[in-house]
C-alpha cells in the first residue's frame, strides 16, 4: 500500500510493472488525491479538497451559509475503507486467476461515491440536493432524517416516507396533538414524490416539535420502537457509559492505573 504522487514510485524503481514481473502475485493499492491518471493527476489535495471536488461540501451545512467541511478527516476515511475493500476482492481474484492488480484510489472519487443518494435525486429526477441543516426528512430531496428537540435533549427521526409518518401521526393523535395531519394527504407525500411545498413542511415540522418536546428522549424510542416508528436519541458523550444496552454486553471494562493508584472505567 502506498500513498505517494503519481510516477514517484517508478521514479524508485518499484512501479507496479517492474514490481510485478518479479511476482505476478503482487496486489499493489495505490491512494492519491485524483488517480493515477487523468489531467488533475499530479495535483496536491488534502481531506479539505478532497470533501470539496468530490461533492460533500454542497451538502454540508446550513442552507444560508457557505459549505462546511465534515469533522474526521472523512476524505481519507472513505478512501481508506475504499482501499480496503478492492484489496480483498483483488486477493480473492487472485486466488481464482493466480495474478495480482494494481489498485488506483482517487480520494476525490472515493467522497463521490458515498453522494450515491444525493447522485440518483439528480440521475434520475434532475433535482440538486442543497445543504438542509438539521432539518432532512421533511425538506429536501433525497434526505431521510430529522432532528427534534426533546423534554431531555434531542431525537432523530429517521422514516420521511408515508408509512412511518402515518405511524407517527397516529401516535401523535392519540395523545390529541396531531393537528391537521392526519386529515390532509398532503402531509404523507413521500419524499421520493417530489416532497411537499416548503410551507406544509414547516407547519409540518412545529406541530411535530411540539409533540416531541413533551416527551423525553427514552419515551419517544421506546415507544415508537413499538409502533414502528423509526426513531432515536441523540445520545451525548456523557450519557453512553450509562448505555444499558452496552452495560449488559460488558462493553466497558475498569482498568488500574498503578502509577495513579487509580481505576478507571
Amino acid at each position: 500500500v502506498e500513498s505517494f504522487p503519481p510516477g514517484h514510485m517508478e521514479e524508485l524503481g518499484l512501479g507496479y510493472d517492474i514490481l510485478s514481473a518479479d511476482n505476478p502475485r503482487l496486489v499493489m493499492t495505490s491512494i492519491t488525491p485524483f488517480g493515477q491518471s487523468g489531467p488533475r493527476r499530479d495535483w496536491k489535495s488534502s481531506d479539505l479538497v478532497a470533501l470539496a471536488m468530490g461533492g460533500m461540501m454542497s451538502v454540508c451545512g446550513d442552507p444560508d451559509a457557505s459549505p462546511v467541511r465534515a469533522y474526521g478527516n472523512q476524505a481519507y476515511n472513505v478512501a481508506s475503507a475504499e482501499a480496503a475493500t478492492a484489496v480483498l476482492m483483488a486477493v480473492h481474484s487472485r486466488s481464482i486467476t493466480g495474478r495480482g492488480q494494481q489498485i488506483d484510489i482517487s480520494l476525490q472519487e472515493a467522497v463521490d461515491s458515498v453522494l450515491e443518494v444525493v447522485n440518483n435525486f439528480y440521475n434520475y429526477q434532475g433535482v440538486i440536493a442543497g445543504r438542509q441543516g438539521t432539518r432532512h426528512g421533511l425538506k429536501g430531496p433525497g434526505t431521510a432524517g430529522e432532528v427534534w428537540p426533546c423534554k431531555d435533549g434531542h431525537v432523530c427521526f429517521l422514516g420521511p416516507e408515508p408509512r412511518q409518518l402515518q405511524a407517527l401521526f397516529e401516535w401523535m393523535d392519540e395523545a390529541g396533538m396531531a393537528a391537521d395531519l392526519l386529515t390532509d394527504d398532503v402531509y404523507l407525500v413521500g419524499v421520493l414524490s417530489g416532497g411537499r411545498p416548503p410551507e406544509v413542511e414547516e407547519h409540518m415540522y412545529e406541530v411535530i416539535k411540539d409533540f416531541m418536546l413533551t416527551h423525553t428522549m427514552e419515551e419517544i424510542f421506546t415507544d415508537g420502537q413499538k409502533r414502528g416508528v423509526t426513531v432515536a436519541p441523540v445520545t451525548s458523550i456523557d450519557q453512553i457509559p450509562v448505555s444499558p444496552q452496552l452495560k449488559a454486553r460488558g462493553f466497558w471494562a475498569e482498568v488500574s492505573h498503578p502509577e495513579l493508584g487509580q481505576a478507571f472505567t
